[in-house]
């Protein structure tokens, strides 16, 4: 129920309240790759580049090989952090 509210509030570009509650829903499953990939998107489009940094960085911790945290996380170190040096060549 927290996920699909989280992704409502998303759809409606209301990053913060989205986030809020997939912030809620990972205090429950904190190994859900895919919500805290959702998570970081809701941060990143509210301005926190840093936290959704360091919630894909705990994404692909979790599960290396998940494509949509590795591809997120390169966005957002190019475009958030004009950091296209910290990306595999």
């Amino acid at each position: 129920m927290l996920v699909q509210i989280g992704k409502i509030y998303l759809s409606t570009h209301q990053f913060k309240d989205a986030g809020d509650y997939l912030s809620k829903s990972l205090e429950i499953n904190p190994k859900n790759v895919p919500i805290r990939t959702l998570l970081a998107s809701c941060l990143y489009y509210g301005g926190d580049v840093d936290g959704a940094l360091k919630q894909l960085g705990q994404a692909t911790a979790d599960d290396p090989k998940d494509a949509n945290s590795l591809f997120n996380l390169g966005m957002i170190r190019w475009q958030g952090k004009k950091d296209a040096k910290s990306l595999p060549q």
